[in-house]
């Protein structure tokens, strides 16, 4: 390995002891100050794919930051953000880029535990075409399938929609029981059986009225 290399390598390290003793906390705090985080269900020990109804910006980043394991796949233009970029790294997000399909799988084979938006901004009903990225990394790996809502930010997508009436908001985290699939399961059929999840889910706790 060059110079140049080794620089770079610890360069990487020393953000990742950064983001992981000191930024991670603080916006773990920062997080518990503004909501009260209520998670029903739990993150599976096992390496899986949680797989979202997608409510809020702050869905994935939230499970990130109290589950260290998890990192969101998102938008690569959250990460370059000069405002909030460095909250998305904080969690490890993945960027969508030609090569997100790869990593993914690296971190489920690895261990690891993957975040992704299946079908979202919909908050009162599943999405009729859900995207395919996580029943994808399902086939490639044959990891569980954990579905997901959250209740509570429905109508706190962006950080600019947050007032003081939403301070001390309750929050929950809706995880349900992870899905398992057959070698040779289609993307189809991995989509359906989560919808069902997704809809049951969303009937044993549905949304707050809209305020």
């Amino acid at each position: 390995m060059t110079a140049q290399g080794e620089d770079a390598g610890a360069r990487r390290w020393f953000q990742r002891q950064v983001a992981n003793r000191v930024i991670r906390p603080f916006a773990l705090t920062l997080l518990r100050i503004v909501f009260k985080v209520r998670i029903e269900g739990r993150v599976p020990r096992e390496a899986c794919v949680i797989a979202a109804h997608h409510s809020s910006y702050f869905d994935g980043p939230l499970l990130g930051l109290i589950d260290r394991r998890v990192q969101p796949i998102y938008n690569r233009r959250f990460l370059e953000s000069r405002s909030f970029g460095w909250f998305f790294q904080v969690v490890g997000a993945i960027p969508t880029r030609t090569d997100t399909l790869t990593r993914a799988c690296e971190v489920i084979r690895a261990g690891g535990v993957v975040w992704i938006a299946t079908a979202g901004f919909t908050p009162g009903e599943v999405q009729k075409r859900p995207r395919r990225g996580a029943a994808r990394i399902v086939q490639e790996t044959g990891a569980p399938l954990v579905p997901m809502i959250v209740r509570g930010l429905e109508d706190i997508v962006h950080i600019g929609d947050i007032r003081p009436r939403h301070f001390r908001r309750l929050v929950r985290i809706v995880l349900g029981q992870p899905l398992t699939f057959p070698e040779g399961a289609t993307v189809a059929e991995i989509t359906d059986a989560w919808l069902a999840s997704i809809a049951g889910l969303m009937e044993a706790f549905p949304a707050a009225p809209r305020r």
